[in-house]
């Protein structure tokens, strides 16, 4: 397995293998630390993956928590603004959090739970 690392440095790129991650079944993450341990990469069952999440259905339900807790939180400080903001408000909403949440739909499979209201 050295070898790749030979080969992408002979190509100019120097890959960072201790900020990369892995994402493998949980049936298989001693085997796959078994086979990468030269490598020193980042053995995990989930992990957040271009602005989705990759991994088993309670990582990404933990992820998905996560990121309702968090668009909770703004939501609040929305309304907080409303009151003597009402314009910068809608803005904010309708143009950077509602895009969030559409696009987290989009990404990651069967997500709709996390955005139903009484659920």
């Amino acid at each position: 397995m050295p070898m790749i690392l030979d080969v992408l440095q002979s190509l100019n790129y120097f890959p960072e293998p201790e900020k990369s991650y892995l994402v493998v079944h949980q049936d298989f993450v001693e085997q796959a630390k078994e086979m990468f341990k030269d490598f020193k990469l980042n053995i995990v069952t989930g992990h957040r993956f271009l602005g989705g999440f990759i991994g088993n259905e309670e990582d990404v339900n933990n992820w998905l928590t996560q990121k309702v807790n968090m668009w909770v939180k703004s939501v609040q400080k929305l309304a907080l603004v409303a009151q003597h903001e009402p314009q910068a408000s809608f803005v904010a909403l309708t143009k950077s959090l509602q895009h969030e949440w559409t696009f987290v739909q989009r990404v990651v499979a069967d997500s709709f739970f996390s955005f139903a209201f009484g659920y």
